[in-house]
């Protein structure tokens, strides 16, 4: 089980649209307490799907919104909320 919250969000990103052979970026924010890579491998292990999950503490998000980080304004901008 993840440990995502109804109120915390999940994006789709698919840079260069859907095709065959493209991954699909999708990012997570939870209460997670292992490392950024540790959170990497949890999800990837429950999927075989070409996904590339990012994963963020909604405390590392939230930081990375106020620095104006380039692919978080991107995710906002331009990612499907699900």
């Amino acid at each position: 089980m993840l440990p995502h919250r109804e109120n915390l969000p999940l994006w789709l990103l698919c840079p260069g649209g859907i095709h065959e052979g493209s991954d699909i970026d999708l990012v997570i924010v939870g209460d997670f307490r292992e490392r950024f890579f540790e959170r990497i491998g949890r999800i990837l292990e429950l999927t075989d799907l070409p996904v590339e999950p990012l994963v963020y503490t909604p405390e590392e998000f939230e930081a990375m919104k106020a620095s104006k980080n380039p692919f978080i304004e991107e995710v906002l901008r331009t990612g499907i909320e699900l």
